[in-house]
């Protein structure tokens, strides 16, 4: 009988090795791992557990009767056999099925363990340590990343067993600048990430590239009120005032303001630009209202005091603001009294803070020459 028809034979007879005194017939032989472990599944009887298939192949292979389930003739065991002895003894090591080598080659290619895991956790299967876990997510992120996939990538961040929030903010600074705001929101209502990690990620870009008021508008999106109040402070109020570019500084403090509790300083730094760029243009006609005006004017050249006053900007910016709150003064003033009340209006002058190389006699004889009299200089002076 041929060597052939003897196999089939001994495979009908549910037999995977049948021995003579001649010839040894193994119908394993020349197959690949899976198909004979089919084999051994299908002459088991019914009722036989899987883990007895598991064994009596484990045992068959070590014997090298049938061909190991290894992935492209290497050490590592394939990823299905390791499911298998996951599946018959929950104490087997999961760092072992979680091994991508027992799937690809590849050993950067984390895609498929990584599903794997999950799959097995959405089970209640053992989980993994923290550190496998971790090993896991990362390595599939970055994987992701480098595809210029990162909006998945950070879906996969937030499985992190621990420090979640600071990867995925690390992940979405890294790639804002390829992202626009429909995709932030995008990204917020499908993976669940907070919109502040958006908008601090918008932040810093902008603060690489020196855009101080688009800074301070994500940084107060983000509800982040003391950082955009300490940059209009640093790098936009004083510059401002300075260059005499005051149109949008309104805009960026006013949500401000409606946060001012959580914000240190506010009442001696922002607040005072606030008050200050709130002065009307143009005086009203009303006399309640002007005398409503005078007392904004007067209480906010005092407050201008309390302003920081030690670099060049901040000096510069404060003397110009003194000498703008004196006009504005001096014309309600006139609006209100006329030339009478001028000992009172000087008093409250010399409260605003002025230039060094202004005396109270120069800014008097610059801002209101037709209307204060010497007299009334020299009883102040």
């Amino acid at each position: 009988i041929s060597q052939d028809r003897l196999r089939i034979y001994v495979l009908l007879s549910g037999e995977q090795i049948w021995e003579s005194s001649t010839r040894t017939i193994n119908v394993c032989e020349g197959i690949d791992w899976l198909s004979s472990f089919a084999l051994y599944l299908r002459f088991l009887p019914p009722s036989a557990p899987l883990d007895q298939a598991v064994g009596m192949f484990k045992e068959a292979y070590e014997c090298g009767q049938v061909t190991a389930p290894v992935v492209d003739d290497a050490d590592n065991m394939s990823v299905y056999w390791q499911l298998l002895m996951l599946y018959c003894n929950p104490a087997h090591p999961l760092a072992d099925v979680l091994n991508n080598q027992g799937i690809t080659a590849n050993m950067l290619d984390e895609r498929d363990v990584w599903f794997i895991w999950t799959t097995l956790t959405a089970l209640g299967l053992p989980r993994a340590t923290p550190h496998l876990a971790s090993k896991l997510v990362t390595s599939y992120a970055a994987q992701l990343d480098r595809l210029g996939l990162w909006q998945w990538s950070v879906f996969v961040t937030q499985h992190l067993p621990a420090g979640r929030s600071a990867t995925v903010r690390s992940t979405v600074q890294r790639n804002i600048i390829r992202s626009n705001e429909e995709e932030d929101v995008a990204c917020v209502q499908r993976h669940r990430v907070d919109a502040s990690v958006f908008a601090c990620g918008r932040a810093l870009y902008l603060q690489y590239k020196r855009d101080w008021a688009g800074v301070v508008r994500w940084y107060t999106a983000a509800g982040q009120y003391n950082r955009a109040h300490s940059i209009f402070m640093d790098k936009i109020g004083p510059q401002k005032i300075v260059a005499r570019e005051e149109c949008d500084m309104l805009q960026l403090l006013a949500p401000l303001s409606d946060h001012q509790n959580a914000i240190q300083n506010w009442g001696s730094e922002g607040a005072i630009y606030y008050s200050y760029l709130s002065l009307p243009d143009t005086l009203p006609k009303r006399e309640e209202d002007l005398e409503a005006v005078r007392h904004q004017i007067s209480s906010t050249g005092h407050s201008l005091n309390s302003l920081p006053y030690n670099t060049l900007p901040e000096i510069c910016a404060v003397n110009m603001m003194g000498l703008r709150t004196c006009t504005l003064l001096i014309e309600v003033w006139q609006a209100l009294f006329g030339s009478s009340e001028n000992r009172e209006l000087l008093l409250t002058m010399k409260t605003f803070p002025l230039p060094s190389d202004y005396g109270i006699a120069d800014v008097i004889t610059k801002l209101s020459s037709d209307m204060l009299g010497e007299d009334t200089f020299d009883m102040v002076a």
